[in-house]
Formats: C-alpha cells, structure tokens, sequence
C-alpha cells in the first residue's frame, strides 16, 4: 500500500504447532484408551501454550507501575485539554468503514502495529479523535442491518426496511409501485447540502451504484436494481421504476455531484458496449454511457487505478475550490467484501488503507472549520480469539486447543465459506496452511457462501465542529441529525437557529475571549 511505511518486522513469538509422529485417522473418541498419543498431545499443547505466554516476549518495555502510571497521567492530561469547537461547520467529511466492526478496528490497529514496530501500541489515525460514541445499526424490520438501509439511517435521519435504498418503512422490498410515490422518499445530507449552495461528492472502492453512495442520490425499492437490466430480472418495468445508475445520472440530486469516484462501470454502459479494461460488455439494454468493485488494495495495479487515498486527495482538490463549504462521503467499501469472503487479510488492509485516507484528509483541512466522522454501516461476525501473546501475528495462530490439541487462529469468523468439513478429532490445522496468503480464509463456525454481517454496534469517532455531539449510545439515524445541525443545513434544529426547532442563541458563539461567527 502506497503512503505508509512498511517496515520488515520479524515476528519475534513462535507458537509449536502439529505433532510430528503422533498424527492417526482415528476419532478422538476411540483415542482416549491410547495414553501414549494422548500424553504427547499434552506435552506438545503445554509446550505451544509456553512458548505463547506473557513473560517470555521480547522488545517489550518495562511495564511496572510507574510505566502505567505515567501513561494514564498523560491520557488524563491529554483529555482535560479538550475543548468543543463551538462553531458552524463549513466542511463535512464522513468516512464509512462498510462492515467495520469493532473487532475489525482493533485487527487492523494490530496488524498496523506490526508493520510499524508499535504492535499493540500502535493507533489507527480516528482512534485519537477527541470524541467517539457507540451507533446501533438494527433496521426497521431486522435485528442485523444491510448497508442500505443502514446508509438510510446515517445520510438521511430515517430507519427503513432492508435492501432498500432512499425510501423510509412504507416501501417494501421489490415494491415498485410504492418506490413511485414521492411522499416515501428521502432527502439526504447531499440534498440538504446542495439546496445550501453548497457542494457535494463522494468516494468509494465499490461501485458507484452500489448501496451506501445510492443512498445520497436514489430511491429504490430494492438495492439490486443497479441497472435497468437487475429492474427486468425481478419482472417489473424500468421505464416505470428507475433504476439506480440512470438516478445517478439524471436525478436532481445526482446531477449536482461535483465529485464521483469509485467503481462500477458494468452499470454504466450498454450491453452494445465492451469496457476498455476488462473487455466485458456492460449489463444496461438502454443507451448510458473498476468495470465492477475496484480491486483490493493488496492486488491492485497502481499504474492502472487510483487507491483510496489518492481518490480522496483528489476529491478534496476539487471540493475545496468553494468557498461555501462542501460534503463529502468517502467509502472503504472491499473491507466489507473481504469479510463476505472470510478473508482476513483483505478487510484488514483495506481498513489500513481507509486510515491513510483519513491522514490524507487531516493533512489538508482545518478542524476549525471542518467535522470530520469515521464510522461503519454494520459489523461481521469477525472474532479476536484465544490468549496470543503480545507481538504475535494478528494473523497467524493464536494458541492450541486442550481438547483436540490443534492450533487454532487469532482471527475466526461466526459464519461464511471460511468452514472446513471436518470428522470429531481431525478439525484442519491452519498451521498447515498458508496463513499469510491474501485468499486465505479463516475458519468460520456455520458454513454460507458468503458471510452474514452481524448485529453488534459499531463505533464512531469524530474532530472538528460539534464533533462533541457524538458521545455515548446512539441510533444510527441520528448520526445524519447531528451533521445537519453542526453544517446548519436541512429542516432540523440547526446550530445557527434555522429549521423546525430554533436554538435561541446559537448564532454567536463565545470562546475564550473572542466572539465567533457561525
């Protein structure tokens, strides 16, 4: 990945893993007579769990009393020091982490930490954002969200129905004749944005199309109908029920977008039409002009596509040529796809690269005048397992089962194609495997071919304006709430007295000692 400083660390932990010479085909339940094989599975279990236990790691300071002391002090010092920027909010940036869970955040901190010496010191550049809350993600008809109807929730105020894009709960899934009735439809923060005079864009590594920036600019009964053809599979009419890309293209609020960036071409050109890259025809049967999901970070041609950072700076270059403000959405959207994959690696390290587009972004704006958010749509069902010790290798292996004496990994899955077969006594051993291969798929509890999301909160950090709106727990609809409010933009309560619900005063602000303006 381009922009961070990738550092040759060995890992310094070896965890012994396999038994050599002991291995049969028998169930372990016709084991448990054969002492011999069952003594030196124990030995060899005691032996791995030594060798990954707290007081033989190297490279680690001291950390006595005074070490935790003296750190606590300091954090405590650090945050006494923070103080609300009470002022109107210019410039709005919200970056989604699609499928960031917590324990998504804290592998990607880890593995990080590997690669710049820190390990678990290490901290993902939002992690020290002054301000962070907890967001629950459950929709108006599912305990586990989908990422349209969570990007409903944060980028128009309004819970709704899974698999649905831009209409509130009055529009079920597939139905198109409720999609046509205007009083179903959402306005979002582009629209609140754009009727400010003010500019909008957005950023993502998935398709243009795809659920979470659809939901800034379209209205459909059914997150699928990315092109007129996905609106004819489902046997309804797209002349009738305008699918999402020609919405991008033609709607109010699409054609207003100064900024696009992402994938998605398939859905942009006619099936008449090859794409000049991966010489396939497009999927639409009318006349509109990364061909799908652009590729992950860890495999992508850099002489041939732009990375996140790179489309974010870019972006920014262009938003910032207004001097009323802007909004922009960037997405880390292939951190969800590695996850659907069970494939750690890739939703990790598209994880760090959305941290190097935040400290692309903390390069280039002023906090005094721009909020900037980080936070997920829903979480996976991704787990941080075991007991490894500090400095090992987020992952490799975490430690080795006492009751089938077979390593196990750091990083398992509740569900996905991750599962392995397998007869009692002779689960796979990942140790076995290539562990540190891009494709590798860690092992998952409940077998799907792609894996679920899951339905724990997930969570927000925030800088700049108002940012200090954003603490304790809250629904994932009030997320959109408090950025109209901090921007003074759409028919809320507003920071500088506009909308439904005036704030008396709100308009000046004091600060130590000067008056600010909102």
């Amino acid at each position: 990945m381009r922009g961070v400083a990738w550092a040759a660390v060995a890992v310094v932990v070896v965890v012994v893993v396999g038994v050599a010479g002991v291995r049969d085909n028998k169930p372990l339940k016709d084991r448990a007579g054969d002492e011999n094989y069952h003594r030196q599975r124990k030995l060899q279990y005691k032996k791995a769990k030594k060798g990954s236990s707290y007081d033989t790691v190297p490279f680690i300071d001291p950390e006595d009393q005074a070490y935790w002391n003296k750190k606590g002090q300091d954090e405590l010092d650090k945050q006494l020091l923070n103080r609300p920027v009470l002022r109107k909010a210019k410039n709005i940036i919200l970056f989604l982490g699609d499928g960031m869970s917590i324990s998504t955040v804290t592998a990607a901190r880890i593995l990080k930490g590997q690669y710049s010496g820190l390990w678990e010191k290490e901290n993902l550049e939002w992690e020290i954002f002054p301000y962070s809350a907890i967001i629950k993600t459950y929709t108006t008809d599912s305990q586990v969200a989908d990422s349209a109807a969570s990007a409903n929730a944060y980028l128009s105020g309004v819970k709704s129905n899974k698999g649905t894009v831009g209409v509130d709960v009055n529009v079920e899934l597939r139905n198109c004749s409720a999609q046509l009735d205007e009083s179903f439809h959402l306005s979002s923060i582009a629209d609140w944005f754009q009727n400010a005079g003010k500019s909008t864009g957005f950023v993502t590594t998935t398709r243009v199309t795809h659920a979470t920036p659809a939901a800034l600019y379209a209205h459909v009964a059914n997150r699928e109908w990315e092109d007129d053809e996905e609106v004819r599979r489902d046997r309804e009419d797209p002349d009738t029920c305008e699918d999402i890309a020609e919405q991008l293209i033609f709607s109010e609020t699409g054609k207003k977008f100064k900024v696009v960036m992402g994938g998605g071409r398939r859905n942009l050109l006619p099936k008449t039409v090859r794409d000049v890259v991966e010489n396939k025809k497009g999927y639409r049967n009318d006349g509109l002009f990364g061909y799908s999901h652009m590729d992950y970070t860890i495999e992508r041609d850099n002489t041939q596509d732009p990375s996140l950072p790179e489309m974010t700076k870019a972006a920014l270059e262009i938003l910032q040529r207004d001097a009323g403000g802007y909004f922009l959405l960037v997405e880390g959207g292939l951190i969800d796809l590695g996850h659907h994959g069970n494939k750690g690696k890739k939703a990790l390290t598209e994880t760090l690269e959305m941290d190097e587009a935040v400290k692309v972004v903390l390069s280039m704006v002023n906090l005094q005048e721009t909020l900037v958010v980080v936070t997920a749509d829903h979480g996976h069902s991704l787990s941080i397992n075991g007991y490894p010790s500090r400095h090992t290798d987020i992952l490799g292996v975490a430690e080795v089962s006492g009751e089938d004496y077979l390593p196990y990994s750091t990083l398992l899955y509740g569900n996905g194609p991750g599962y392995r077969i397998h007869t009692p006594g002779n689960r796979p051993d990942p140790s076995r495997q290539d562990m540190g291969d891009v494709n590798y798929r860690q092992d998952a509890a409940v077998p799907l071919s792609s894996a679920a999301h899951s339905g724990d909160d997930v969570g927000l950090w925030a800088t700049g304006p108002h940012a200090h709106l954003f603490t304790g727990v809250h629904e994932q609809n009030y997320i959109a709430h408090a950025l109209a409010y901090a921007a003074c933009v759409g028919n809320g309560r507003t920071f500088c007295g506009g909308g439904v619900r005036r704030n008396r005063g709100a308009r000046v602000c004091r600060g130590r000692g000067q008056r600010q303006w909102c």
